[in-house]
């Protein structure tokens, strides 16, 4: 990767876990629960989906219903 750095978006299901290079920087990171798909930094999130991404992320798409924040287990 050369010297950049990226965030990593980590979905989850039941089965299985993946991570996701998403952006440049290091930021809080925040599990979210995707209510539309979208894509986002070339990568196809699924509705229904866990994903952890940036906080600045995901508050904006918490706040226009894009995605709700996921509970912690």
């Amino acid at each position: 990767m050369g010297g950049a750095s990226f965030l990593r978006a980590r979905t989850y299901d039941e089965t299985s876990f993946h991570v996701i290079l998403v952006s440049k920087g290091a930021r809080p990171m925040v599990k979210v629960k995707m209510n539309v798909q979208t894509a986002y930094h070339g990568d196809l999130l699924r509705a229904g989906k866990i994903y952890e991404i940036d906080e600045t992320t995901a508050e904006r798409w918490i706040a226009s219903k894009i995605a709700e924040k996921a509970e912690d287990k």
